[in-house]
């Protein structure tokens, strides 16, 4: 697909190639979502085939699967500060992501609240509106 590139040469045909510019995303942000719905509703098929028939993989013309099994965390919500307390206690850091979450983080800003050796950075997003 080709995008047609204007030169916008003043504020307003800048804004319009803006706007044109994420609505073509945009669609093509809905196809793709549209396209993982229909990869995922294959894979639960297939998984489901495989479980009815006992198998770990399989083939078809095109392609072969496999089965891989992974373990993941599933921490419970009400002994998290346990959990935490357990992480701190054994130095097991490399278990919890080091990120803050931004919407707590202004909440607290908005009371006052200095988090420690934590600076804000503001980041601008623009707002595009279409005019109809």
């Amino acid at each position: 697909m080709a995008i047609k590139k204007k030169r916008a040469s003043d504020l307003g045909s800048k804004i319009d190639a803006l706007y044109t510019a994420r609505e073509e995303r945009l669609k093509l942000g809905r196809l793709l979502d549209a396209l993982k719905k229909l990869e995922d509703e294959a894979e639960e098929a297939v998984k489901a085939e495989l479980s009815a028939q006992s198998l770990t993989g399989g083939k078809g013309t095109l392609a072969s699967v496999t089965l891989v099994p992974k373990v993941v965390a599933t921490p419970d919500p009400a002994h998290w500060a346990d959990i935490f307390a357990w992480i701190a206690k054994t130095k097991h850091w490399e278990l919890v992501r080091k990120q803050l979450n931004n919407a707590p983080y202004r909440e607290l800003l908005a009371e006052k609240v200095q988090v420690p050796h934590t600076t804000s950075t503001t980041l601008v997003d623009l707002s595009i509106r279409v005019l109809r």
